[in-house]
């Protein structure tokens, strides 16, 4: 599981429709284009938003072209080589929008730590750990896994976590792109044994 808590700033480059889900709620969708970085210039990254019309019912002020923050709860999907990006806003902010497109927020990932945890040292002497996570998600026809990049720099490791175990990681959300191809990252704040206890979710 790969849950974020996030402000995401850009455009909207597909115009707000109303749907109705099976049972018969209305929601609000449409989509935003957000620019990022990357080692050779920047890259347009999609996302799609969601929103309950009890809240935001008025879609004249969701039209192609306008700048916009959105706030909420960011959950990525993965088939195939495509990563999807499907946020749950909560809340929307139309004035005093930044000029610079971004995504901010927390992540909370529950899943497998990668074969190694590495311990390095910066430039100023400091040392700190990083090594990778996966989160996995049954399919009809098997797994799809998403790997995160973790950077301990508060030292808050300890000789519970090993490699290759269960863990529950509180932590920043970073996304850039290396090499055109998007990745995910995180500082890690918080970490813990994570024992999962059954129940219908896919995802681990």
């Amino acid at each position: 599981m790969i849950k974020c808590e996030v402000s995401v700033c850009g455009t909207i480059n597909k115009e707000a429709i109303i749907r109705t889900n099976k049972d018969g709620k209305s929601f609000m969708s449409f989509a935003m284009n957000i620019v990022l970085p990357t080692t050779s210039g920047s890259k347009v990254l999609d996302v799609s938003v969601l929103c309950d019309c009890e809240k935001n019912n008025d879609v004249s002020k969701f039209c192609v072209g306008t700048r916009l923050n959105a706030s909420g709860t960011l959950l990525f999907k993965k088939r195939g080589e495509n990563l999807y990006l499907n946020l749950y806003a909560e809340g929307f902010e139309f004035e005093n929008v930044a000029a610079i497109d971004s995504i901010k927020g927390s992540m909370l990932f529950r899943g497998k730590l990668g074969k190694t945890i590495e311990e390095k040292t910066d430039k100023k002497g400091n040392k700190y750990h990083t090594f990778s996570g996966v989160s996995s998600e049954k399919v009809s026809d098997g797994f799809e896994y998403i790997w995160i990049s973790f950077f301990d720099f508060s030292q808050v490791l300890d000789d519970a976590i090993k490699p290759e175990t269960k863990v529950e990681i509180a932590g920043t959300l970073d996304l850039s792109f290396f090499k055109e191809k998007l990745t995910i990252s995180s500082r890690i704040k918080s970490v813990s044994p994570y024992v999962p206890v059954a129940n219908t979710s896919n995802q681990e």
